[in-house]
């Protein structure tokens, strides 16, 4: 008994909703089968009255293929947006490269003068300077034979002592490193 009753309780849940189709059917006449393959209003309102499941299906297919339509749109929409955003993220990276191009010049450019020693043009200068000193003092010497003593040694210390400051000077930042 409990075989048996295990059994048809396993056929009957293998059916599902739709077991008593089966024998409904049956339970039809030829003429009246014919009648249900022939007249779609009649299979309509048969499955209806029998098998409400089966209505109840079609609902449900019915409202999944709406909701697939809904998601297909939806996706559809979404591309053809995603679709603009990559265009213009394109464009905005093709601006970016063209800008990056032509400022990559200009940044060798500052990346070079970072580099170099920017105390080369205060050497320079006072070089230059302490050259004139020396000169000057020169012509002091040369030309101060026939004048006042104190007036040449005043003039020749003040020029001396000019030169030789700008000559320390320019040691001192030759000597040191910049930062």
């Amino acid at each position: 008994r409990i075989c048996k009753r295990f059994e048809m309780s396993t056929s009957s849940s293998r059916r599902g909703p739709l077991e008593g189709v089966e024998s409904s059917l049956k339970s039809l006449s030829v003429e009246q089968l014919k009648t249900l393959l022939d007249d779609e209003a009649a299979f309509e309102s048969y499955f209806e009255k029998e098998v409400p499941v089966v209505s109840q299906k079609q609902a449900l297919v019915q409202q999944i293929k709406m909701v697939n339509i809904g998601f297909a749109h939806k996706n559809l929409t979404d591309e053809m947006a995603l679709g603009e955003v990559l265009n213009e993220v394109q464009e905005l990276r093709t601006i970016v490269q063209d800008r990056q191009s032509a400022l990559r010049p200009k940044v060798e450019q500052v990346h070079v003068a970072l580099q170099e020693d920017p105390r080369g043009p205060v050497i320079e200068m006072m070089q230059e300077a302490a050259i004139e000193s020396e000169s000057a003092s020169r012509d002091i010497v040369e030309t101060s034979g026939a004048g006042d003593w104190n007036t040449f040694v005043a003039e020749l210390t003040q020029r001396k002592k000019v030169q030789h400051y700008r000559q320390q000077l320019v040691e001192r930042l030759e000597n040191t490193h910049p930062s």
